[in-house]
């Protein structure tokens, strides 16, 4: 199968959210990342702090915390409200005084079940793809069929339970074996990605490659700083099963998908608008995987990239652009929903195929080896939560245009910068305000404050975001801010 070329979609429809006088956000990232409560609730006091997917000029925006409201997420609240950043109040809504944001237009991270369920009662009107399809588009062994059976491509997988992990995993890898001696790359070292189904993010996930001949690194959610050697694939499948069994949560089920651990060269993702059913190209972005992990703990423009090399994902972004249109299409057809109701947006995350992987996809047919999709995002993303968040500061409206320039102009955000934990949260938001000003004035680029936590969440906006973010991290870290 040859890639398809096709006629850019003219931006008819740019911007992307309706015009409403009553705006609230709901940063749910504990119904994306679907694992044992504790992680889970771990993850959404991380992120919870950032609010940049709202429309920039609502008469009121208000920001919705269900479960806890920290003093660290009010001074984070009062610092996007400033004059430095937003220059518009954001009100804290907790379940107490959610009546009295009826008739609110509703912006949740991915809109889904637990959303509506939660906020049924308050004549809300909801943004983003029904849950229905993000269900289907989210759940990876669901998203994996759809692929699969349209012939679109990702790695080999098997769909199990928990359970059944270790026999699956051994009779998976006797296939790949097979594939890789009919492909004449039988040096393949042989690995998995094992992923529970409902979760993302590398959260409860677990990856096994060979390191010798007769020993295996295992990385348990993604993780570099988490690996562990063992001495046999056996070993290496029990610990993964443990490892499930520990991270799964039962509210969401036990299905996993294993699927064959490729030769990549590079991560990106792409990023989608869905404008009443129509597809529409929003930017390439740059993934930053945590140091010899598979995690993403930032993102970045795509020509920012660290790893250079002579792949043009360019040349596809228009068959790209054609299979998300395919794989939207058969969801809505699963789910009994008619295509022009979807409007929202999404992401591909992708991989780059190595040379050993690019190999296999010539014998089957592609002259030029196509990005594999690793995963289906049905919601905003880092991605376009960070470029949201640029166009609000710079009083713009978010519209499909002002985020591609955005990216282009170079954005860089980061998940995990270590804090300085020698200085007071008051001292670090502080010298975060000096370093934005001074950054600002001697290379025109913000430095936004996303999270505060340990580690912090920073993104840089601007023409030299990755010198401005080396200087600004080595401040952060000695507690200087004087140039």
């Amino acid at each position: 199968m040859e890639h398809i070329l096709l006629s850019p979609d003219s931006n008819k429809h740019s911007t992307l959210f309706p015009t409403h006088d009553k705006v609230l956000l709901y940063h749910n990232i504990d119904h994306v990342i679907c694992v044992e409560r504790d992680l889970q609730l771990k993850a959404a006091k991380h992120y919870d702090q950032r609010g940049g997917h709202s429309p920039t000029f609502a008469g009121s925006h208000g920001m919705y915390f269900p479960y806890h409201l920290s003093d660290t997420i009010k001074r984070q609240i009062n610092y996007l409200s400033s004059s430095t950043i937003f220059d518009r109040k954001i009100s804290i809504v907790t379940p107490d005084i959610l009546d009295q944001w009826e008739n609110s237009l509703v912006i949740p991270y991915l809109r889904s079940f637990q959303v509506e369920k939660e906020l049924a009662t308050n004549n809300f009107d909801f943004w983003g793809i029904q849950p229905q399809i993000t269900y289907l588009l989210k759940d990876k062994a669901q998203a994996k069929k759809i692929l699969a059976s349209h012939q679109i491509p990702t790695p080999e997988f098997r769909i199990c339970k928990i359970n059944n992990l270790i026999p699956t995993a051994l009779s998976f890898a006797r296939e790949i074996e097979k594939i890789y001696v009919e492909n004449d790359v039988s040096q393949y070292p042989i690995g998995l990605f094992i992923k529970q189904a409902s979760s993302d993010g590398g959260y409860g996930s677990y990856v096994i490659k060979p390191a010798t001949a007769n020993t295996y690194i295992c990385l348990p959610n993604g993780k570099g700083e988490l690996a562990q050697r063992v001495l046999s694939k056996q070993i290496a499948l029990e610990k993964a099963k443990q490892h499930l069994h520990n991270t799964y949560n039962p509210q969401y089920g036990d299905s996993i998908v294993i699927e064959r651990l490729v030769d990549i060269i590079d991560t990106p993702s792409i990023q989608f608008a869905i404008m009443e059913g129509e597809v529409q190209f929003i930017c390439l972005s740059d993934q930053i995987i945590n140091q010899g992990g598979t995690a993403c703990v930032g993102t970045r423009s795509y020509h920012l990239r660290k790893i250079q090399h002579q792949y043009t994902i360019e040349s596809y972004i228009d068959t790209l652009q054609e299979w998300f249109k395919i794989i939207l299409n058969a969801a809505c057809n699963k789910a009994k929903i008619k295509l022009k109701t979807i409007t929202g947006v999404a992401c591909l995350d992708l991989a780059i195929p190595g040379l050993i992987e690019q190999k296999i996809w010539q014998r089957r047919g592609y002259k030029i080896p196509p990005p594999l999709i690793i995963e289906i995002n049905p919601r905003i993303t880092n991605t376009t939560d960070a470029l949201m968040t640029i166009a609000r500061i710079q009083k713009q409206e978010i519209s499909i245009p002002v985020l591609q320039d955005i990216q282009k102009n170079g954005f860089l955000a980061i998940d995990e910068i270590p804090l300085n934990t020698h200085k007071s949260e008051t001292e670090v938001r502080e010298q975060i305000l000096r370093l934005d000003e001074e950054m600002y004035c001697h290379y025109n680029t913000r430095v936004i404050l996303r999270m505060y936590d340990n580690p912090m969440g920073i993104i840089f906006a601007g023409s030299y975001v990755q010198k401005v973010a080396k200087i600004v991290m080595e401040k952060l870290k000695s507690g200087e801010t004087e140039k």
